[in-house]
């Protein structure tokens, strides 16, 4: 029952994530590499399941079981983390990795072919926990990796968009770090047909939410976001994220150059480029015909922060004009007036500036005045 229950929610994730690619409005290829990534990943516990049920191979003994599982899970696990890797890494990251996933990989196969040659049978104890040692080495792997990844390019989007940060950090941090902690979990109980009971339920909760998340994900990222870490400029937008994280003057800008810069952004600003919740520093670098570079040195120099505080504050001061101005505007309004992707992201705003809500704040405005 257990394993029909796993393959009923796996099937219905893999349904979720095919079905859901006919209602995204963009299509990026990266992201849509990794949703098929977690459909075979689906689709492989799928057969996983099916298999188990089909031969019995779990009643025939907890090594038995556990072998299988092992044969299946690192691959599963393997496309898993790759289908993350693959929206925050360069072509070359993601084939180092996959170089060290295929061996890792291979180690286990080759684990099981001698226990196989050696037992004559899948019950095998020696062997499994030979298997289980090479795969926990191979899952730690795929669970640091990606999240190194994560901790290098997440700056990257910080310093480069001025759009909401907490959709990206609820899939990277609530989805897949959940999933890890399940995965290890279920790892250790492996070998125990009862503590199975426990930690399937937890591992499916997991791979749920990351599911969802990541689903989710694609509705409200950006093209430009994705295409950070995988275009041609990747490593000059980690220059600019740490030229953004750490603050230069080697090579400033000429007073004239500064001034220039100082006016192309008076003259965006006026005329509600902020309003565009997709402005990122590239697109702003176009629009006003200033390098990204120019722009992360003016910024430092002139402003004393970031393209994506900049931002903030200058749509922070144009929330404030409005919700004085219109009091009866709703914070969603108020949010797509000023270039905000949501409302949650006007809220954090206003409480790291004011240390209140939107509410808090209009209401102090009215009875001050």
């Amino acid at each position: 029952m257990l394993q029909h229950s796993c393959m009923l929610v796996v099937a219905v994730l893999a349904l979720i994530l095919v079905t859901s690619r006919l209602f995204t409005k963009w299509t990026i290829r990266n992201y849509e590499r990794s949703r098929w990534m977690l459909v075979a990943a689906m689709l492989l516990l799928c057969a996983h399941y099916v298999l188990q049920m089909h031969y019995g191979i779990r009643a025939e003994g907890a090594y038995a079981g556990a072998v299988v599982n092992i044969l299946f899970y690192a691959p599963v696990s393997f496309l898993v983390s790759l289908s993350l890797l693959y929206m925050e890494c360069r072509e070359y990251s993601v084939r180092h990795y996959v170089a060290i996933g295929a061996v890792g990989y291979l180690l286990i196969l080759g684990a099981f072919i001698a226990g196989w040659v050696y037992y004559g049978s899948l019950h095998m104890p020696i062997t499994m926990y030979v298997m289980l040692a090479l795969f926990y080495v191979i899952l730690g792997y795929f669970i640091v990796s990606p999240i190194n990844q994560i901790r290098r390019k997440y700056r990257v989007v910080a310093a480069n968009t001025g759009g909401d940060m907490m959709p990206y950090r609820a899939y990277i941090y609530a989805g897949f770090l959940l999933l890890a902690l399940t995965a290890l979990f279920a790892t250790a109980a492996i070998a125990s047909t009862q503590m199975l009971y426990i930690a399937a339920p937890l591992v499916l909760i997991g791979l749920f939410v990351f599911v969802m998340s990541f689903v989710a994900i694609g509705f409200v990222i950006e093209p430009e976001e994705i295409e950070l870490f995988n275009s041609e400029s990747s490593q000059e937008s980690e220059e600019t994220a740490a030229d953004a994280m750490h603050p230069t003057t080697d090579a400033p800008l000429s007073a004239a150059k500064m001034a220039q810069i100082s006016e192309l952004l008076k003259q965006w600003c006026s005329q509600g480029g902020f309003r565009d919740s997709s402005t990122t520093l590239a697109s702003l670098s176009r629009r006003i015909g200033i390098s990204r570079r120019e722009l992360t040195i003016y910024f430092q120099l002139n402003e004393q922060c970031t393209f994506r505080v900049w931002l903030s504050n200058i749509r922070l001061s144009e929330a404030q004009r409005i919700m004085i101005a219109h009091p009866e505007y709703s914070n969603e309004t108020v949010s797509a007036e000023c270039g905000f992707s949501s409302r949650g992201q006007l809220y954090n705003i206003f409480h790291d500036k004011t240390g209140m809500s939107p509410k808090e704040w209009k209401e102090k405005q009215q009875i001050a005045e």
